[in-house]
């Protein structure tokens, strides 16, 4: 099926988004951060001018606890596959990924949230109010472990760190305002030992428990 109008108002939508502004507060954590609503507000307008609509289709979930400090949680693990469709009756797939954690019954929810976050972003190309560009050394811990990705050649440019950061389950967005919450500078400019560390750090254990202990008090 021909999907050349799809791809039309798909381009169209990416280039008339803008930038997001970020209205969501985390206090605790002390960042900003762009929220589902502040992305649904800015788009909805373009999709309803475009004629696109995106519906998820499929959804594939996988569960376990994850410990915190005083207590074990929820954590849901989520692939969800969205059908994105034109008036013209075109139409194509795509996968996203999301990951939540809740001590109460939100875990899953926090998961298709960040999926369908992540999904548009990737699509729409979707930037922030932050500046990816400002040079900055990455977030890295004073002993990174050592593990599968050593060797991971991230210098050339962002793409193949974002798709790393994405192989872990994490988004950059969550990884840089992991960084702020941290009184760490954003990880954007790195250079490539340090966003291969970073990348080997949120692969660890300790890594995974650290960010998504910060998920679950972010939401």
């Amino acid at each position: 099926m021909s999907v050349g109008k799809l791809a039309a108002a798909l381009a169209n939508i990416a280039g008339e988004c803008g930038v997001i502004l970020k209205t969501g507060d985390n206090t605790h954590q002390r960042y900003t951060y762009a929220s589902d609503s502040d992305l649904k507000k800015q788009l909805q307008p373009l999709f309803a001018k475009y004629g696109i609509t995106i519906v998820p289709r499929g959804i594939d979930a996988t569960w376990d606890e994850a410990k915190q400090k005083n207590a074990t949680a929820a954590r849901c693990r989520m692939q969800v596959t969205y059908t994105i469709a034109h008036e013209s009756g075109e139409m194509m797939q795509a996968v996203a990924f999301g990951e939540g954690i809740n001590n109460g019954d939100k875990a899953a929810y926090v998961a298709q949230t960040g999926a369908y976050k992540y999904l548009v972003r990737t699509i729409f190309a979707v930037p922030t109010t932050d500046d990816a560009e400002q040079a900055s050394p990455a977030v890295v811990p004073q002993h990174a472990p050592a593990g599968e990705g050593h060797d991971q050649d991230f210098s050339a440019d962002q793409g193949s760190f974002f798709a790393a950061l994405n192989d872990v389950g994490c988004d950059y967005e969550d990884v840089k305002a992991f960084a702020q919450a941290n009184d760490q500078p954003k990880p954007s400019s790195a250079g490539n030992k340090g966003r291969r560390q970073l990348v080997e750090y949120l692969r660890s254990e300790k890594g995974k428990a650290d960010f998504l202990g910060f998920l679950e008090s972010a939401r």
